[in-house]
């Protein structure tokens, strides 16, 4: 089969459907939409700006649908001073996960890209290549964009979009590039933003956003940050110490991993038990787990296999 192509005169009234397309041939109107004949020679619509502009550029971010965010750490609002909210997110300020609000907070703010007070949440990327970006969010029905260039230098800046800033951040001797969002104090109330979403991509136009399912963003928070973990982990009972490695659901970020112990409870052993507690020392990443000690009472035993039934820890990769 061969393709023939047909165009539209430059000069016609309007864009316009062919009557008829040979079987394999393609036409093109004045104003780019295309179509193809199909078997019966019937012409088909087929392609123009408005469907091209339903295809999405990948989005470099994670946990970026605000209305379903992963929330590990279980808490429904935020006062914070550049700690990890949900997944991926570090916050200056007051951010409410139910209405997705991130609020100016007079006591977690700072002084920052030429602002005088800025309360902002950011995420890190690592080792992103040179080029153009660009940021996009939704609020209520309305998308803000601004592209940018991201390169190696030292970099500290916000564009305002109305009713927040985006911002962007690279610091000295660090491979990691911070982008997010922030409020400012408002005349009267503090600033507030209610974003339902935002999106990072490479380029200088900003596509449409597509959430990505709840399950995948996990699996991309997972290599950061896992939440209550370890219930049922066995392991090897020494006098001050139980040896236990803790399987991941996916292989965290390659850094030494920080174990929070969240519930102790007892480890369980040659028919008795001894009490776990808070310590939690020498973790080791591997590609389906992490190999940590927890600290126990005095158990008078050395290399003796076990089991930690009640014992749950949080184990955090972030950057």
């Amino acid at each position: 089969m061969s393709i023939k192509i047909h165009r539209q005169n430059p000069s016609s009234g309007g864009g316009q459907q062919p009557s008829d397309l040979l079987y394999g041939e393609i036409a093109c109107d004045k104003y780019g939409t295309l179509y193809v004949g199909n078997s019966s020679n019937v012409p088909t619509y087929m392609l123009n700006s408005d469907i091209y502009n339903q295809v999405g550029n990948p989005n470099l971010l994670d946990n970026t649908n605000f209305k379903n965010p992963v929330a590990q750490r279980g808490s429904g609002s935020f006062q914070l001073d550049w700690k990890y909210c949900i997944d991926r997110w570090v916050l200056l300020g007051d951010y409410n996960v139910g209405t997705h609000t991130l609020t100016f907070d007079a006591g977690n703010q700072t002084s920052r890209f030429g602002l005088d007070a800025i309360s902002y949440m950011r995420q890190g990327l690592e080792k992103l290549d040179s080029g153009t970006y660009t940021l996009s969010a939704g609020v209520g029905g309305n998308v803000y964009s601004h592209s940018f260039v991201v390169g190696s230098t030292v970099a500290s800046q916000a564009w305002n979009m109305g009713t927040f800033y985006f911002t962007y951040e690279k610091f000295s001797g660090q491979n990691t590039q911070w982008f997010g969002f922030g409020v400012v104090p408002g005349t009267s109330s503090p600033g507030s933003v209610a974003l339902d979403w935002i999106k990072l991509e490479a380029g200088d136009t900003a596509t449409p956003y597509v959430p990505k399912s709840y399950g995948d963003e996990l699996a991309e928070c997972s290599r950061y940050f896992i939440s209550a973990v370890g219930y049922g982990t066995a392991g090897i009972v020494n006098n001050l110490g139980f040896r236990c490695f803790i399987p991941t659901p996916v292989m965290m970020r390659g850094v030494t991993p920080t174990v929070t112990v969240k519930t102790t409870d007892n480890v369980v052993f040659g028919g008795t038990f001894k009490a776990l507690n808070t310590s939690a020392t020498g973790a080791q990443r591997f590609k389906n787990g992490i190999l940590v000690n927890i600290g126990t009472a005095t158990t008078g035993v050395t290399n003796t296999p076990g089991i930690a039934y009640g014992l749950t820890v949080d184990i955090s990769c972030e950057i």
